[in-house]
């Protein structure tokens, strides 16, 4: 399956890259987007074992998809905002300029892959393999209780949000991420980011096909067997 190869190639190289931040010490433990690229980076290594078991993958559709998804895209989003609000600033924070080690050169290539190329990496596995994690997701869902489907739909739209806030409460965001608008202002534009991407992927692998089990064959066999 081409999509399980991609997912292969796209971990193998962000863990190089993983491994290059921290060798070069551009690694900033403080910057929730270089945590998450390393959280992320751990999703896509734990995805591609869960690719070989179906219950191992189903689980990983409930709990980890949403935060690899939401986590990515706001992060994204949110960069190309803050570089625009506050004129750049943010590469210069490591820099010689800062008593930083790191080149220029060096911060925004580090920059642009843990902020922008990201997105690509996403994009890439989520094309080749968007059938496999929606037939997953969709035929686990559908044997739900009414309580736990919406308990999962929470999880997915939440989840990302989640992550942020635990960011926060034990790192200083505002200061980190410095924009010209006030703290609550950019706090409320990270949670209504974090919300609607989260909203948007749930109902996107949740309404459009009929159900998986009416089929006599379900679209998991039929993955796992190309698998």
């Amino acid at each position: 399956m081409l999509g399980y190869w991609v997912l292969m190639v796209v971990a193998l190289y962000r863990s190089c890259i993983v491994s290059l931040l921290i060798g070069l010490r551009v690694f900033d433990g403080r910057m929730f987007t270089y945590l998450d690229y390393l959280l992320v980076t751990l999703n896509y290594i734990l995805m591609l074992y869960c690719m070989r078991h179906v219950w191992l993958f189903q689980t990983f559709t409930l709990y980890s998809l949403p935060i690899m998804i939401g986590t990515t895209l706001s992060v994204t989003i949110s960069i190309i905002i803050i570089l625009q609000a506050n004129g750049g600033q943010l590469l210069l924070a490591s820099s010689p300029l800062n008593g930083g080690v790191n080149s220029l050169g060096t911060i925004h290539t580090a920059h642009s892959i843990v902020h922008f190329v990201t997105t690509i990496d996403l994009l890439l596995v989520l094309l080749f393999n968007w059938g496999f994690i929606k037939a997953n997701y969709r035929a686990t869902y559908l044997l739900l209780s009414q309580r736990a489907r919406v308990g999962h739909a929470l999880w997915f739209i939440l989840a990302s949000l989640g992550i942020l806030v635990i960011y926060m409460l034990n790192f200083d965001f505002i200061s980190n991420y410095p924009v010209a608008m006030s703290p609550w202002e950019s706090v409320s534009l990270q949670v209504a980011l974090s919300l609607s991407i989260g909203a948007i992927f749930w109902v996107r692998l949740v309404v459009g096909e009929h159900d998986a089990q009416k089929a006599g064959q379900t679209p998991i066999s039929k993955w796992m067997a190309v698998l």
